[in-house]
């Protein structure tokens, strides 16, 4: 027997080992399918690799708005005032969109406003957000909130540090 070793993508599924049988020349069909799928496995993976951007408080909000399944939002360090609006952002299962700060110090701080909800979430889905401090300045609003008036929103995961 022969093995290969194959790795697809960062988002997508790995195939840690491959195994032909000794005698695969003798068997053209099933080689075929068994290249078929693999062929359509690593075109539709890298389909929703994704974009990366990497912005700062000035121009992170822009950006936010033009998400695209697999696409990876980069905050650099710094003090976020106007809050992340997670409205109407549709990542996909194998390729959600990924919001993140820098995983050490100095971090992105998202700051708390009065009236507004530091991390909002409406009618999302597929979003995972990390590395991201929040500070809610001791002010009555939530750090991160699904909204009341949404529709609905799944598959939204969060890991971030808090402080009040």
């Amino acid at each position: 027997m022969r093995t290969d070793d194959v790795t697809v993508n960062d988002y997508g599924t790995y195939v840690n080992r491959v195994i032909f049988p000794d005698d695969y020349n003798r068997r053209p069909r099933s080689f075929c399918r068994f290249s078929t799928a693999l062929f359509i496995l690593l075109v539709t993976s890298t389909i929703f690799a994704g974009e990366i951007y990497i912005e700062n408080p000035n121009t992170y909000r822009t950006r936010l708005r033009m998400l695209q399944p697999g696409d990876h939002l980069q905050l650099l360090p710094g003090e976020y005032k106007n809050g992340l609006p997670i409205h109407f952002l549709q990542g996909q299962e194998g390729a959600p969109i990924i919001i993140s700060g820098p995983k050490d110090k100095p971090r992105a701080v998202l700051l708390g406003r009065q009236g507004h909800n530091t991390v909002s979430i409406i009618n999302s889905n597929y979003v995972t957000i990390r590395d991201l401090e929040i500070d809610g300045q001791r002010l009555p609003v939530d750090g991160v909130k699904c909204e009341g008036h949404a529709n609905w929103a799944h598959h939204a995961r969060k890991s971030a540090h808090s402080s009040s």
